[in-house]
């Protein structure tokens, strides 16, 4: 395993908007985007270029018509379309994954509606696949259906994308990252390409049997594999510095999964310096926006969230990181990939490293949900008799206190 220094400067070269095409913004041309693709996947040395996912999905208190184009407490647009803007503002384009299912509960005018407006924009519209909306709501994973299942419903989901955008449809991710060697077949089977549900350490995630690198492109079936990007997230509290071990987690950069900006900024870093191909950055539809507070109420919204996105996309510009889109990826037919179908992990495998500072509670927090639950009993029990027994001494030394003072 590699560890990266999460303080090493990113260094990118100058690339302009690669991926951006909508209206009256800048158009890359094939031969540019080529000979950055070619940078970027034909040496050792290669510079990672970064793909912004967006998962476009409802959840029990956000239903994805909800999600659009709000305007949130306090007047901050907090939805998908301003996803879509900030990329825009740099002119960049990210890969949108659609549930396109959803047209059952929603009807088809409402996500026909969501893929072409981000299509206009010039953004990458992609299948993401919840199939318990459109086929068995007591089957939520895509590894709880047969091969002939999720060839139909993959089949399904590529027809509506492609009636509504125009476009085939190149890459796919699995809802909860619920992937396994049968979706690989029912990809390919429907000319899907690439793949991006692969999330080491995911418990839904049944690719991680099939022995795919983590941090590198993947090659199974004739279907490419981008994985979920992570890294480790070397935990300190604030102002101990490293007189406490580390609490080490794997993350991914998702916004809604970081304290600050500071954090995200620092994870950016570290996955950057490590050289991998692509930095996979991760977002949903919702990530901007909070259930309302009341009955009626105007939604409320997850300003940290627009913050870390932000500082996320201001580093990229600062240090001149290409962006590019899934599509890109697929259209340039050439990734360098390891074959997972032997079942042998590659060799090629760096976890960067990024110290984090956090909150001295949330700290303390976090490393006692990292034992097991008898430890924790165990701590907890300690903890409650070292407290009583405390409280008694202090009982106990107060009496006394009195009982001097009562005979003077």
């Amino acid at each position: 395993m590699t560890v990266i220094d999460a303080h090493h400067r990113l260094n990118f070269p100058m690339t302009g908007a690669l991926a951006s095409r909508w209206p009256g913004a800048f158009f890359c041309r094939p031969a540019v985007l080529a000979a950055v693709l070619c940078s970027l996947f034909g040496s050792a040395n290669a510079r990672p270029a970064v793909i912004v996912t967006v998962d476009v999905e409802s959840t029990e208190s956000l239903p994805l018509p909800q999600q659009i184009d709000p305007v949130c407490d306090g007047g901050v647009r907090c939805g998908l379309l301003q996803i879509a803007y900030l990329l825009e503002q740099r002119r960049l384009a990210g890969t949108f994954f659609l549930n396109v299912y959803e047209y059952k509960a929603w009807g088809e005018p409402t996500l026909r509606n969501i893929a072409r407006q981000l299509h206009s924009r010039g953004h990458d519209v992609a299948l993401h696949t919840h199939p318990q909306w459109a086929y068995d709501p007591q089957r939520h994973y895509m590894y709880d259906y047969t091969l002939d299942e999720q060839t139909r419903i993959v089949a399904d989901g590529v027809r509506l994308l492609r009636e509504w955008t125009g476009l085939p449809v190149v890459a796919h991710r699995a809802g909860a990252y619920s992937a396994n060697q049968d979706s690989i077949v029912a990809l390919a089977r429907n000319g899907i390409t690439l793949d991006a549900s692969l999330f080491p350490g995911e418990r839904h995630c049944r690719l991680n049997e099939l022995g795919l690198p983590v941090n590198f492109p993947g090659q199974i079936g004739g279907v490419t594999e981008i994985p979920v990007t992570v890294y480790e997230r070397h935990e300190r509290p604030a102002g101990l510095g490293h007189l406490l071990p580390p609490h080490v987690v794997l993350g991914k950069i998702d916004v809604n999964a970081m304290d600050d900006e500071h954090q995200a900024v620092a994870a950016l870093r570290a996955v950057s310096a490590a050289n991998l191909p692509f930095v996979v950055i991760f977002l949903h539809s919702f990530s901007f926006e909070n259930a309302p507070g009341r009955v009626g109420g105007a939604p409320l919204a997850n300003e940290r969230a627009l913050r870390i996105f932000q500082a996320l996309l201001d580093e990229m510009s600062a240090q001149q990181v290409p962006v590019i889109t899934a599509r890109d990826v697929a259209d340039q037919h050439n990734v360098s990939a390891d074959d997972g179908a032997s079942g042998k992990p590659s060799d090629r495998m760096p976890v960067p490293r990024a110290e984090i500072v956090v909150p001295t509670l949330k700290y303390a927090v976090r490393v006692l949900r990292s034992f097991s639950t008898g430890t924790r009993v165990a701590i907890g029990c300690t903890a409650l008799l070292s407290t009583v027994a405390m409280l008694w001494w202090l009982r106990r030394t107060g009496r006394k206190g009195h009982r001097s003072s009562a005979r003077t």
